[in-house]
């Protein structure tokens, strides 16, 4: 059984969703990728990505935590909008990421994807006592202040890096078959508002993934 457990300050809702197929690309979920930067892009061209009002609470919150802001973390569902603003798409990875970035990118939350089968429950947020050291999804090193927080599981590996992204952990592979959804919330973001997210990024992949099930969005634990 999963149980994914968020702090007070941020609280987390997950969904499961079972028999996901992963294809590096596929026409369809590229095509709705492209056409909802490209929506974005249009609808909110007059806005920057650093005055959109959910991603400033984000960038508030850990630089009250004491994130430096040279560091290399930062929040993900920014990225993506920043890179939908000046270009009109986003990076492409996998389908199932692709379509968890979609939500990421129309809510402003940030989200994560992790290989269900490769990590050892329950998760976890906390605040970290120690810098620490961790390559993200793609291979690449990543150095996390003293007092950042992370997603956990049971044997203290770090899934997740908040609110920047996945590492290399349990990163969704070809061979990946059962996922983790979590979006993270942040003080002042309605919990609403991250409920909501998980549910778009649950409806995209029934959607599109032929055979795949979701479970119903849960509200983490507060641990």
């Amino acid at each position: 059984m999963m149980s994914v457990y968020g702090l007070p300050s941020v609280s987390v809702v997950y969904s499961i969703c079972y028999d996901v197929e992963i294809r590096p690309v596929r026409a369809d979920v590229l095509f709705e990728v492209r056409n909802t930067a490209a929506s974005v892009r249009k609808s909110t061209a007059a806005l920057s990505a650093y005055s959109d009002p959910v991603v400033s609470r984000y960038r508030a919150f850990i630089e009250g935590i004491g994130y430096e802001s040279s560091s290399r973390i930062k929040i993900s569902s920014e990225e993506l909008l920043k890179k939908a603003l000046s270009t009109g798409k986003i990076p492409p990875h996998n389908t199932v990421v692709d379509l968890v970035n979609v939500a990421s990118l129309l809510t402003r939350i940030p989200m994560c994807v992790v290989d269900f089968d490769r990590v050892a429950p329950p998760l976890r947020l906390t605040h970290l006592t120690r810098e620490l050291l961790v390559r993200d999804f793609k291979g690449r090193e990543l150095r996390i202040p003293k007092g950042a927080i992370v997603l956990e599981d049971r044997v203290g590996r770090a899934v997740y890096v908040y609110p920047h992204g996945a590492t290399d952990v349990a990163s969704v592979t070809s061979s990946t078959r059962n996922v983790i959804i979590v979006s993270y919330g942040a003080p002042g973001v309605p919990a609403s508002l991250v409920v909501s997210s998980t549910r778009l990024a649950k409806k995209y992949v029934e959607s599109y993934i032929h055979g795949a099930q979701c479970t119903h969005p849960d509200l983490g634990k507060i641990t």
